[in-house]
């Protein structure tokens, strides 16, 4: 199985130990969006970051909510990963190949960006699913470090991050008007083990 192509439980060739295995998930598959995908993309995007709404502020709130929808230029920079149960779209991430990391990162880096989860499937391993995703594409690649940048009110972002090993590594400027913190994985040691 490749890493754009992901499988969960209850999909075939998905065994324990697989990139993307997540204990307990329904029947979910991480695989790269098509533009069909897109206008559903950014209404997920808009509904999972839609929380950040008012520590935000309207101002930011706007330019938030303008490059969450737009999906084309996202796409355009990565590849976009989307989570689904069956037909149901239940998260997005946008994977960047080294080479294509934009700054604040390294752009030798490979980054993961834009992680979006529906609320309705919080708790259930997509966000995980999808980091993983983007975890064995970049190790396929080759690439020794994996980079990131999430902004402190992110908590549950910051917590997942975490737990699959990624450490972080400096001090950003403000993005939407809040503190903002770049993190890397480093991809030669084994630190994130598939469950």
């Amino acid at each position: 199985m490749s890493p754009t192509d992901a499988a969960l439980p209850g999909n075939p060739g998905s065994p324990a130990g697989s990139p993307g295995f997540v204990p307990g998930a329904a029947a979910t598959r991480v695989a790269v969006a098509e533009p069909a995908d897109f206008p559903a993309v950014a209404a997920l995007n808009v509904a999972a970051y839609e929380e950040f709404r008012a520590a935000c502020g309207e101002e930011a709130w706007a330019r938030m909510r303008a490059s969450l929808e737009s999906v084309d230029a996202l796409a355009a920079a990565g590849d976009l990963l989307v989570a689904r149960e069956g037909g149901r779209l239940l998260g997005s991430v946008l994977y960047v190949a080294a080479g294509r990391t934009a700054p604040p990162l390294p752009r030798e880096w490979p980054s993961v960006r834009a992680l979006a989860v529906s609320p309705s499937a919080r708790g259930r391993g997509v966000g995980e699913a999808l980091v993983r995703a983007c975890i064995a594409r970049a190790r396929a690649e080759g690439a020794a470090v994996l980079g990131l940048a999430t902004t402190e009110i992110m908590g549950a972002a910051r917590a997942l991050y975490a737990r699959l090993g990624f450490v972080e590594d400096g001090e950003l400027p403000p993005r939407h008007g809040q503190p903002c913190r770049r993190y890397r994985l480093d991809l030669a040691t084994p630190s994130v083990q598939p469950r």
